[in-house]
C-alpha cells in the first residue's frame, strides 16, 4: 500500500482496494512459494535417500560385522567362550552324576603299577597304602571316580599341544589314517620356527584343517569311519578297570548300563573336542599342573587361578586356600589361548577352572 494516506469515499472503496493490493502481492509471492515448495520436496526426498543409504550401509556393517565374528570366509562358525563352557560344564556335570554309582564295595583293588597315573589325580599321597585307605570312604571314592574319569578323558580324547600336563590324545572323529597325517603335519608345523611359520598361522592352519576334514568323512555301507568307538572303547575299558569293583549295583546288568552310561558321556566329549579343534583360539582340556610337569614332584598347591574349591569352603580366605594341598583333582581344567581373532596367543587363561579337593578341608 502506499505510504502516502488515502481517502476513501466510503468503506467499499477502501475494501476493494485493499483486496487487490494483497491480490498484487500473493501472485507475485506465489511463484516464490511454490519455488520453495519444490525446494523442499526435493531435500525431502533426498533426506529419504540419505536415510536408506545409512540403512543400507547399518545393514552391510551388522553382516559383515557377523561375518568377520563367525570367520565365515575362512573357518567354519566361532564357537563363543560361553558356549565353549557351557558344553564343557555339561560334560563335567554328566561325570559327576554317573560317578554316584560308583561308592561301595571294597576299597584295596588299585593297581600298583599304575600309581603314578593315580597320583596325576592324587598328587599330595606318595604310597598307594594311603590312597587306598582314603578311597574306603564313599564321598572320597566318588572324588577319585570323577578325577580317574576326568583324567582318562584329557589323555585318551582330547588332543592337546598347549596347557599343563596337555595330553596328545587321538583326534577320535578322524578314520586313523587322517588322524595320524593330520598329527604329522600339525606336529612338524607346532614345533616349526616361529619366524617362518608364525603361533597364529598355524592356528588358522590347524582349525581351517580340523574345519574341512570334519566335512570329508569317509562312509562305508551308510556309516560314517573313524575311529570314536575304538578310542571310546578303551577310554571306557580304562575307567572301568579300576571302578568296577565299587559298582554300588551289584548285578551285571546294572553294571552294563552304567558302562554304557559312560559310553554315552565319551561320545559327548569326542563331539567337544572335534568342536574345540575348529576354533581359531588354541583350547585345551587339561589337569592343573604346570606347563612342562609330567606330575606331581611335589605336593600340589591350591592356584585360584586355575582351581576352584569343590567344597566351597567360602569362609576361608584365598590366601589360607593358596597354602594348602590339593588332595584330589576332580575335574580337569579348561585353558584357551588366543582369541577367534587370531590373537594373543602369548597368553593363556583358564576358562573353566578344575575342580580341585583341598586337604584339611570339609
Amino acid at each position: 500500500m502506499s505510504s502516502k494516506p488515502r481517502h476513501y469515499r466510503n468503506d467499499e472503496d477502501r475494501l476493494r482496494d485493499e483486496r487487490n493490493y494483497y491480490r498484487d502481492k500473493f501472485e507475485q509471492l506465489e511463484p516464490i512459494a511454490i519455488q520453495h515448495q519444490e525446494e523442499n520436496l526435493r531435500l525431502r526426498a533426498n533426506l529419504d535417500q540419505e536415510r536408506e543409504r545409512v540403512e543400507r550401509a547399518v545393514r552391510s556393517a551388522d553382516h559383515m560385522q557377523s561375518t568377520m565374528d563367525n570367520r565365515e570366509y575362512f573357518l567354519g562358525e566361532q564357537a563363543s567362550d560361553d558356549d565353549v563352557c557351557t558344553m564343557f560344564l555339561t560334560l563335567m556335570n554328566e561325570v559327576k552324576n554317573w560317578s554316584q554309582a560308583f561308592n561301595k564295595g571294597v576299597s584295596r583293588t588299585l593297581r600298583g603299577d599304575r600309581f603314578q597315573d593315580y597320583q596325576k589325580i592324587t598328587p599330595m599321597y606318595v604310597m598307594l597304602r594311603d590312597l587306598e585307605d582314603t578311597t574306603a570312604n564313599s564321598k572320597q571314592k566318588r572324588f577319585f571316580v570323577r578325577g580317574w574319569t576326568g583324567y582318562v578323558m584329557c589323555t585318551r580324547l582330547f588332543r592337546s599341544f598347549e596347557g599343563p600336563a596337555g595330553g596328545l590324545a587321538e583326534d577320535a572323529w578322524l578314520a586313523k589314517p587322517i588322524a595320524d597325517s593330520f598329527r604329522f603335519l600339525e606336529d612338524r608345523l607346532y614345533l616349526a620356527d616361529r619366524r617362518m611359520v608364525p603361533i597364529k598361522s598355524f592356528n588358522d592352519w590347524r582349525a581351517f584343517t580340523a574345519e574341512l576334514l570334519g566335512k570329508a568323512v569317509q562312509v562305508h555301507d551308510g556309516r560314517p569311519i573313524d575311529q570314536t568307538s575304538t578310542l571310546i572303547e578303551l577310554a571306557v575299558s580304562e575307567v572301568m578297570e579300576v571302578v568296577r569293583p565299587w559298582h554300588k549295583g551289584g548285578t551285571p546288568e546294572t553294571l552294563k548300563a552304567d558302562e554304557e552310561k559312560l559310553y554315552g558321556i565319551f561320545i559327548s566329549a569326542v563331539q567337544l573336542a572335534q568342536v574345540l579343534r575348529r576354533q581359531r583360539a588354541l583350547w585345551s582340556v587339561c589337569l592343573p599342573w604346570a606347563p612342562g610337569m609330567p606330575g606331581p614332584a611335589q605336593p600340589l598347591r591350591f592356584n585360584p587361578i586355575s582351581m576352584e574349591d569343590e567344597r566351597n569352603n567360602d569362609d576361608v580366605s584365598i590366601e589360607d586356600l593358596k597354602s594348602r594341598c590339593v588332595e584330589f583333582i576332580v575335574t580337569p581344567a579348561l585353558y584357551k589361548r588366543g582369541t577367534m581373532n587370531g590373537e594373543r596367543f602369548d597368553r593363556e587363561e583358564a576358562i573353566c577352572r578344575a575342580a580341585v579337593v583341598i586337604a584339611g578341608l570339609n
